[in-house]
């Protein structure tokens, strides 16, 4: 096999054993729509928005796509602040 091909076949795996796992967020006493609220009070300071330019293929005028960017450190912070303990769980 040819180099090229090797690094492409290990990115893939490795592209797929990490999404065989997720962060799972535990309080104990804590019921599931406390968690979401909390989740999405983490997820709305965590997250940054800025206008992005697309351009046209024609050359006309370019048009501006609101971004959306999550920054994972700042929310798993905020879930820390609140007394979370994240852990990993295969699916």
């Amino acid at each position: 096999m040819k180099a090229p091909a090797i690094l492409s076949t290990l990115f893939i795996i490795l592209v797929l054993a990490a999404g065989c796992s997720t962060v799972v967020w535990e309080k104990p006493g804590t019921t599931s729509a406390e968690l979401t609220d909390d989740m999405a009070a983490c997820r709305q300071v965590a997250t940054t928005t800025h206008l992005e330019t697309q351009d046209w293929v024609s050359g006309s005028p370019t048009l501006f796509l609101p971004v959306a960017e999550l920054d994972y450190r700042a929310f798993d912070a905020c879930m820390r602040q609140r007394g979370y303990v994240a852990s990993r769980t295969e699916r």
